[in-house]
């Protein structure tokens, strides 16, 4: 299903309005992400690419994904590290899922390459081997992260985290997407 009509810079998106707790919006955007993991897995089964889906995986990858890569890694992150105690032993989990991230970053470009030129056409692109190696190779590694983000990261963060810590990682969240000036903020 392609993905609705963007926003006016103006308008902020709906998601952001009801972002009260920014663990919320994490969890959507990894709800997001799995279903472009399937999408690309459906591709790759039947080894060809249609430009409505290239295009929906595309913006997925350029509009969605590297902002919250960034909230995990430069905001969520180093607010667990000086909120977990040493037993929750997060400090490893979160050093594994920046490699992860570094990872996927460095896969990005290859997939939209694959993708692009699919995006274009009218009709279904076959995929190489190649192709649906780098696209399988991308969603099993996307998917390995949102297993540990959503089942270990995020409960420790709803246990961990203060309401003064949720403000300012809702604020960085914002600011992150230039919503700040257009949105009540704490």
């Amino acid at each position: 299903m392609p993905p609705g009509p963007s926003p006016s810079p103006s308008e902020p998106p709906r998601t952001f309005r009801r972002l009260g707790n920014p663990l919320d919006f994490l969890e959507q955007d990894h709800r997001q992400a799995r279903e472009i993991c399937d999408l690309i897995d459906g591709l790759v089964r039947i080894g060809a690419v249609d430009g409505p889906a290239a295009q929906r995986i595309i913006a997925f990858l350029t509009h969605i994904f590297p902002p919250h890569l960034v909230d995990s890694d430069d905001d969520l992150h180093p607010l667990m590290r000086r909120r977990c105690p040493q037993e929750d032993g997060i400090a490893r989990v979160l050093d594994g899922l920046e490699a992860d991230h570094g990872a996927l970053r460095q896969m990005i470009p290859g997939v939209i390459d694959i993708l692009g030129t699919a995006g274009a056409r009218t009709r279904p692109a076959p995929l190489s081997r190649s192709g649906r190696e780098t696209l399988s190779a991308f969603s099993r590694q996307a998917r390995r992260v949102l297993i540990v983000e959503t089942g270990i990261v995020l409960p420790i963060a709803r246990a961990r985290l203060g309401g003064g810590d949720l403000g300012s990682l809702r604020l960085r969240m914002l600011q992150r997407r230039g919503l700040d000036r257009v949105m009540d903020t704490p």
